[in-house]
């Protein structure tokens, strides 16, 4: 059989972006049978894979859309027409879906660094449907960071002691960012700030009574403890 079958493959953009993309395959019969034409069959390869088996169909249509594939992912295409002696296969074609946006985008590893600063990195989105292009860092409904370089921490500075803040990873492609879940932290402990009134009064003839004001800047979680003192009762003449 004369193995010179036509291959032209078309990326189509996804309907819905990160949810499917597909390749439609058109293929023209060899110019040579040696036979009767049994069927068509599709192999499909990607990242240097061994081709696999994705369309086998007797209809004999020199048509077909490859569904449910990888946006943003490099393809090899390869048709085969085959009779009862046997099938001859098409030179490879390169193809290359549409990107859509990041899928799986993990959440950041948060580390308090002391009671100013949160030390926040991240990996790569485990789908990231194409070339990721930038990642940014929201912190309370904030972008506090976003930069298309290859850095993967930022430290957030100014921050108020045993503050409480949600953060989320943003990447993005050129079809656009995908977020991934929220992370809640805290920034550390400090001592408390601010002046502590104490009022004591006489509780009975061997008890006192004492109350105290919370500090104005707690700082963190708030633990009190009451030193008491007994002094020497000066002796009468």
């Amino acid at each position: 059989m004369d193995a010179e079958n036509m291959v032209h493959s078309d990326s189509m953009s996804p309907t819905s972006p990160g949810i499917w993309s597909k390749l439609s395959q058109r293929w023209s019969r060899p110019s040579q049978i040696n036979g009767v034409l049994k069927f068509y069959s599709i192999f499909l390869s990607h990242d240097g894979s061994e081709p696999m088996l994705t369309y086998n169909s007797s209809d004999l249509a020199e048509e077909h859309t490859l569904h449910n594939l990888t946006p943003g992912k490099s393809y090899s295409v390869t048709v085969a027409a085959c009779t009862g002696g046997g099938c001859t296969r098409s030179p490879p074609s390169h193809v290359q879906t549409e990107e859509s946006t990041p899928e799986n985008v993990p959440e950041p590893l948060v580390i308090p660094l002391s009671p100013h600063s949160l030390n926040i990195s991240w990996a790569p989105p485990e789908t990231p449907n194409g070339v990721i292009t930038s990642y940014g860092l929201w912190m309370d409904g904030v972008l506090v960071f976003n930069s298309s370089s290859t850095q993967s921490f930022f430290v957030v500075e100014g921050l108020s002691p045993w503050s409480r803040h949600v953060v989320r990873l943003q990447a993005c492609t050129a079809r656009g960012c995908g977020k991934g879940p929220m992370v809640e932290s805290h920034t550390l402990e400090m001592a408390p700030e601010g002046p502590i009134l104490l009022q004591l009064t006489n509780h009975s003839s061997r008890s006192l009574r004492a109350r105290w004001t919370a500090p104005p800047r707690a700082n963190g979680n708030l633990r009190y403890t009451l030193y008491c003192k007994s002094k020497a009762t000066p002796e009468l003449p």
